[in-house]
C-alpha cells in the first residue's frame, strides 16, 4: 500500500521551505509538518531546494517531517488537574518534534491497535513538476503475530529497486550540460540523451 502527499512550497521566517499537504487541500498551512534537513552537525534545518527525485535510503537517512508542538504536562488531583507548559510553541525546530521515515512498525497488533508497517518512503516529481512523498506500507491483520519470515519479506520489499519509483543507484547529474554526450568505460561506450533538468 503506498499513501502519497503533495509537497507544497511555503515560506517560513522569510525562507522558502517545503510542507506536508496532509489534508489535502492544496496550500501549505502552517500546522502541516514542513520537509526537514539532517545537516552535518546532526542539527534539523529545513530543507530548501528540493527540486529532483530523492530514493528512499537518502529520504531515511537525511531527512524528517517537523512540526511545532507545545509540551506540557498535568499536575493536581483529579478535580482540579491543570496543564503546565513546559515548552510553548516556539518556531524553533526541536529533534523530539522531528518524525523520520523509514523501517518501522506502527502499531503491535494487540487489543485492536495497528499492525501496520512503513517500509520507506520516497520524494516523486511528476511530469509537470508537482512534487510527491510516497509512503509505502505493509499492513497484517491486526491479531497476526509477525514473524521472522515477514521481517524478511518486508526487508527484501525494501531492498528491490522494482517496487520504487528512484532507484538506489540512480545516477546525479551535477552542474549543467548539454546532451548528448558519450561516457566511456572501457570497452563499453553509453551515449545519454539529456533533455531539460532534472
Amino acid at each position: 500500500m503506498i499513501s502519497s502527499n503533495r509537497i507544497l512550497s511555503d515560506k517560513f521566517q522569510g525562507k522558502t521551505v517545503y510542507r506536508l499537504d496532509t489534508n489535502g487541500n492544496h496550500k501549505p498551512d502552517a500546522s502541516e509538518p514542513m520537509i526537514v534537513r539532517r545537516g552535518p552537525d546532526d542539527q534539523w534545518k529545513p530543507a530548501e531546494h528540493i527540486d529532483r527525485p530523492i530514493q528512499r535510503f537518502a529520504v531515511e537517512k537525511e531527512f524528517g517531517f517537523w512540526t511545532d508542538k507545545q509540551v506540557s504536562h498535568k499536575e493536581g488531583w483529579f478535580w482540579n488537574k491543570q496543564e503546565v507548559i513546559d515548552r510553548p510553541i516556539n518556531g524553533t525546530i526541536e529533534a523530539d518534534e522531528v518524525a523520520t521515515t523509514g523501517f518501522e512498525r506502527l502499531g503491535n497488533g494487540l487489543y485492536g491497535t495497528s499492525n501496520s508497517f512503513v517500509l520507506g518512503a520516497e520524494i516523486l516529481k511528476d511530469s509537470d513538476g508537482a512534487l510527491f512523498l510516497d509512503e509505502h506500507y505493509r499492513n497484517y491483520p491486526s491479531r497476526r503475530i509477525i514473524g521472522e519470515g515477514d521481517i524478511k519479506d518486508m526487508e527484501a520489499y525494501r531492498a528491490d529497486d522494482a517496487n520504487w519509483q528512484v532507484n538506489k543507484n540512480t545516477p546525479t547529474l551535477i552542474g549543467v550540460a548539454e546532451g548528448p554526450f558519450t561516457i566511456g568505460s572501457g570497452s563499453t561506450t553509453i551515449t545519454v540523451p539529456l533533455q531539460g533538468k532534472l
